[in-house]
């Protein structure tokens, strides 16, 4: 038992040992041109276990789901001197289990999603904004098929802003393989800073090149970084250990995404929804119009360390078409932290805590029927870990508390949650 608390007061603390390595400073790192995409497929969740209590007005209920999912997503993402863009699609299918007091139900659901964004550099940091999405889903019921739902939404919108958030993942890279030889004794001294960005560079474009033989262009990689450390005169040693700390960084060094900088953002987005139960004559119909503000802030704290946090104030306005003469106006602020853990190339761990007021009013034929405040905390603890240079198993525990209070009819309604998730996912490219 001793031994086993002895290894984990060493791997948590050891991140205190590494940065005896070199500093550097991220602060001011701008990342290299690149256009890189990514597809994945999920069993996301693999498990997926929810446990939910609820209060209202005194009366207790509970609720319990068990949800699985298998999902296919893919992305490609640009990044210019002026401009930066991102375009993501997904599809999925899952199935979940519901017990809700004693209504039990099972249902199959399918649903995919295209979105679009895109940010314009005027001038320095300042931009302007643009997104759309579109996303369609289908859930069926087993045991109450009259419940069995269409849903359709469009979002487009657009904004302004001041800041840059910079992708650290190819500098982030090259430190790690530097580090390695370094400490294995691969190199004669530790590169400085110009050394270090060019290499980066170097590995961005080793990324993302695309090609039909990637036996072949492994070994080129490799013949195009010796070539880059003999040329900067660093390299002392390249025998067997030397390539295989090069394989396995070339292989798992750039799983985890990390970001760097501050941007303010304001924007508007109007949204069209529409959903359709399967007895036809009970159809959603709804417009919204959004005004948002957010604070971005994204700062790698060393090699190992990462912390991430977001202030955003919204206000919403949503008008039924069907059904006819209602509308919901809601004011929400939030704040998050995160703070990220990399201990290695394989592993993160993730703890994130959030909390968020809202304020809404509903009314219909122009007549207030509720008056809501609404208060939410919710913390979480990820972790995930790459099996194998394509595979990786994630898992998180999250616990959610939510109170409402009717002012209208001074009704309260509480909520408690635990929730347990398990992914698997496998990068095919």
């Amino acid at each position: 038992m001793k031994k086993v608390i002895l290894q984990l007061v060493i791997v948590f603390f050891a991140s205190s040992v590494w940065a005896q390595l070199p500093d550097f400073d991220f602060s001011d790192y701008t990342a290299p041109e690149y256009t890189t995409q990514g597809l994945t497929l999920y069993v996301s969740p693999l498990l997926s276990v929810t446990s939910q209590q609820e209060e209202y007005n005194g009366t207790e209920y509970e609720y319990t789901s068990i949800n699985s999912a298998i999902a296919s997503t893919y992305f490609l993402e640009l990044n210019r001197e002026r401009w930066w863009g991102r375009i993501s699609t997904m599809v999925a299918t899952d199935y979940s289990y519901q017990n809700d007091n004693n209504y039990k139900d099972t249902y199959l659901g399918y649903e995919t999603q295209f979105s679009a964004m895109a940010k314009y550099y005027f001038s320095g940091k300042f931009y302007a904004s643009g997104l759309s999405a579109l996303y369609y889903s289908e859930r069926n019921l087993k045991e109450d098929e009259s419940m069995d739902s269409h849903d359709f939404d469009f979002t487009a919108g657009g904004g302004v802003g001041y800041g840059r958030i910079e992708n650290i993942n190819y500098i982030r890279r090259a430190l790690h393989i530097i580090d390695e030889l370094y400490e294995n004794g691969n190199l004669t001294a530790y590169p400085g800073k110009k050394d270090l960005l060019a290499f980066g560079k170097l590995l961005c474009e080793i990324d993302n090149e695309r090609v039909y033989d990637s036996r072949l262009k492994r070994i080129e990689d490799f013949k195009r970084i010796d070539s880059f450390l003999k040329e900067i005169a660093v390299l002392k040693d390249d025998g067997i250990e030397y390539f295989t700390i090069l394989n396995d960084m070339l292989i798992y060094a750039n799983i985890f995404d990390r970001r760097q900088g501050t941007e303010l953002n304001i924007s508007y987005r109007g949204e069209y929804s529409h959903r359709l139960y399967s007895y036809g004559y009970d159809t959603r119909e709804m417009r919204s119009k959004y005004i948002e503000a957010r604070y971005r802030y994204e700062r790698a704290l060393n090699r190992y360390w990462q912390l991430s946090a977001n202030l955003a104030y919204e206000r919403g306005i949503r008008n039924y078409a069907s059904p006819e003469d209602m509308d919901l106006t809601l004011d929400r602020g939030s704040v998050m932290t995160q703070i990220s853990w990399f201990p290695n190339s394989r592993t993160s761990t993730h703890g994130q805590l959030l909390a968020m007021y809202a304020k809404g009013e509903q009314r219909e034929f122009g007549i207030t029927e509720v008056e809501e405040n609404i208060w939410e905390l919710q913390a979480s603890l990820a972790t995930d870990y790459y099996i194998s240079p394509k595979m990786s198993l994630s898992g998180m525990v999250a616990y959610r508390w939510a109170k409402n209070h009717d002012d209208f009819d001074d009704h309260d309604a509480k909520r408690d949650q635990l929730s347990l998730l398990l992914t698997l996912s496998y990068d095919i490219f």
